[in-house]
C-alpha cells in the first residue's frame, strides 16, 4: 500500500467537496465516498502552544465522527509527531506528549 497526500492551498471559504477515484493497473477503477470539508473562513485545526518543547494541544473542530492520522512537522520538514486520533461532532482537544528516554 502507498500513501499520498494532497494539498488544497484555495480551498473554498464555504466549504470544499473532496473524492478519492483509484484507477488500478488492469483499467478498473473505485469511486471513495465524497467528503466535505467546511472551512467556514475559521481555523478547524489549532495547535498550540507555539514553539512547543515536549507537549502539543490539537484543537480539531469536526462535522462527524471519525478518526484521523496526523502528522506535525518542524520547520525543516522533519517528522516530530505522528498517530491517530478519534473525533466526536464538535470541538475535540488532543494532547501529544513526545517522551525522549536518553539513557537506561
Amino acid at each position: 500500500m502507498k500513501k499520498y497526500t494532497m494539498t488544497d492551498f484555495n480551498p473554498f471559504l464555504i466549504g470544499t467537496y473532496y473524492r478519492i477515484k483509484q484507477i488500478n493497473n488492469d483499467g478498473t477503477y473505485h469511486n471513495y465516498t465524497t467528503i466535505l470539508v467546511n472551512t467556514q473562513g475559521e481555523r478547524n485545526i489549532l495547535i498550540y502552544p507555539n514553539p512547543a518543547q515536549h507537549t502539543v494541544n490539537l484543537s480539531i473542530h469536526s462535522i462527524d465522527e471519525s478518526l484521523i492520522d496526523y502528522e506535525v512537522k518542524g520547520l525543516t520538514g522533519i517528522l516530530l509527531w505522528s498517530g491517530s486520533l478519534p473525533l466526536s461532532v464538535g470541538e475535540n482537544i488532543h494532547q501529544i506528549i513526545q517522551v525522549c528516554i536518553t539513557s537506561m
